[in-house]
């Protein structure tokens, strides 16, 4: 291992040293630059020896800075075929210094080390998992032989479709009074809802029954309507607006895993995200602690706590 030790630190003195010549490289260039340009007239004489004498002594500091650091190099050291055993032997097809054997192979042996360590990490803790995931899917199941409720072992896009006007109409308004939730088109079990949140947005959700497919941000200016028909394709004019639709997409990913608890789940947690919305100028990112990052306001809503955070802070 020693010697894995000198080579890594050959090779970051070797880096040094190239970098330190590609600046000697360009303090040189800058010399015989100034030299082309030459004097501008007999006041600028003086100036002219002045900037010179400046660049030369650029230039000694960084050749004495690259001295330095060549004096300082050891010899790369010889790890053997007995330190890489069988990949040592690889060095006898081609040239060593093309290939870059020895290089790809230390960082080879460094990732399987640091993989072999963290397998190790997670297979002590796959006992305690185990246990977890059981008790939880004995918990949900039974849960689910004791619901006495049919309409909660229905399918959300199946259910009736009186029911779903009653409930978007009376249910979801009541529960969330804050919104302004009204039904602005309805054919079949397809049903499209404006919700209006606070002086800030809009939202348009599109229901299959119980089922939320789609739900598009705008700002309260946009048009709502393509000709005579609900708009759900164009996308905000605003890059806030377009940012809150896209998290909304991973909200529903979201909560499709728990569509087993309840039925109507899904409404009411899009519902309840969306309300978060409600102080989308005037909050501040949990994280950072600001209000703008790139101009934006904390356009994403933790999906437990609906805390605000920017984008780039979640």
């Amino acid at each position: 291992m020693a010697d894995y030790s000198q080579a890594k630190q050959f090779l970051s003195h070797s880096q040094h040293a190239i970098n330190a010549t590609q600046q000697l490289r360009t303090t040189v260039a800058n010399v015989f630059e100034f030299l082309r340009d030459g004097i501008n007239g007999e006041e600028g004489k003086n100036q002219f020896l002045q900037t010179f004498q400046d660049l030369l002594v650029a230039v000694n500091k960084d050749f004495s800075e690259l001295e330095k650091l060549g004096n300082s190099m050891s010899t790369m050291p010889d790890v053997g075929n007995a330190a890489l055993g069988p990949a040592g032997n690889l060095c006898m097809e081609g040239d060593a210094d093309e290939n870059n054997l020895f290089q790809d192979t230390l960082l080879a042996y460094q990732w399987y080390t640091k993989l072999h360590s963290r397998a190790q990490i997670a297979s002590s803790l796959v006992p305690m998992y185990k246990r977890t995931l059981s008790t939880s899917a004995i918990s949900i199941a039974r849960a689910r032989r004791g619901s006495t409720n049919p309409a909660q072992q229905m399918k959300p896009h199946s259910v009736n479709a009186a029911h779903v006007e009653s409930y978007m109409a009376n249910t979801l308004p009541r529960q969330f009074s804050d919104l302004i939730i009204k039904m602005i088109y309805s054919q079949g079990s397809t049903k499209i809802l404006h919700v209006t949140v606070g002086k800030v947005l809009y939202a348009l959700i599109l229901f299959r029954g119980l089922m939320i497919e789609k739900v598009i941000v705008r700002g309260l200016g946009e048009d709502v309507f393509d000709v005579d028909t609900p708009d759900m394709f164009t996308p905000s004019r605003f890059e806030c607006m377009r940012h809150i639709s896209d998290h909304a997409s991973s909200a529903l990913l979201y909560v499709d895993q728990y569509l087993h608890v309840q039925m109507d789940l899904k409404p009411r947690f899009v519902m309840a995200w969306l309300q978060s919305h409600k102080g989308l100028m005037t909050d501040s990112c949990q994280k950072c602690g600001k209000h703008l990052n790139n101009g934006l306001p904390p356009t994403f809503r933790d999906f437990k706590s609906y805390a605000p955070y920017h984008t780039g802070c979640k």
